[in-house]
């Protein structure tokens, strides 16, 4: 019984974590949508000293739109980060689970939902970073497509993060499924008179 009170703490856990990054991204696409200069999402950034000296103020972004941040920037870019992490995420679901009275699938669901949402986070932060310089040797982004790829890449790297999910609920679903009796496998011990 505690164990499957802590597996369903687990599942709770996971929903309202998936629910906070969703709400989290909800926002980010809703900002770059309404202002997309807040959320800028295009490479390389023209207002930098480097593209400002060089006179050069041609970029790219996610959208394809001249040079400058549009609308639909953070929501392409989250899309694409969504494709990352379901790439990553299909196994997950399609993982054969033993046979137990638990709903592991309920579980693995609410997994593949909370790797869905991160891979979203993941594009646009990643993006950001490597916007602004963070990471060295990446600066060199000057086409849609690569900033596309970049997206797919930072949504599957959302597995660097939810790993420590999945190992949480496999030890769960294994000591659940270890506590249970096994059909047909009941020894009754009789005392002879």
């Amino acid at each position: 019984a505690n164990e499957y009170h802590r597996l369903r703490r687990f599942q709770a856990a996971v929903v309202v974590t998936t629910l906070a990054v969703l709400l989290l991204v909800a926002m980010l696409t809703t900002v770059g949508f309404r202002a997309p200069s807040i959320v800028p999402l295009c490479f390389p950034d023209p207002t930098s000293p480097a593209v400002l000296a060089s006179g050069e103020v041609s970029s790219a972004c996610p959208t394809g739109a001249g040079g400058t941040p549009a609308p639909g920037d953070v929501a392409t870019v989250a899309l694409f980060g969504l494709l990352g992490a379901a790439l990553v995420g299909v196994r997950l679901v399609v993982r054969r689970a033993a046979p137990s009275a638990v709903p592991m699938a309920t579980t693995r669901w609410f997994q593949a939902l909370l790797k869905a949402a991160t891979g979203m986070l993941t594009a646009i932060l990643g993006l950001l970073f490597l916007r602004a310089g963070i990471v060295p040797g990446f600066t060199q982004v000057d086409t849609q497509s690569q900033i596309l790829v970049y997206a797919v890449v930072f949504g599957a790297s959302q597995e660097l993060i939810t790993r420590f999910v999945d190992q949480r609920s496999n030890d769960l679903l294994a000591a659940v499924t270890s506590t249970e009796a096994v059909p047909g496998d009941r020894t009754e011990t009789y005392d002879e008179p």
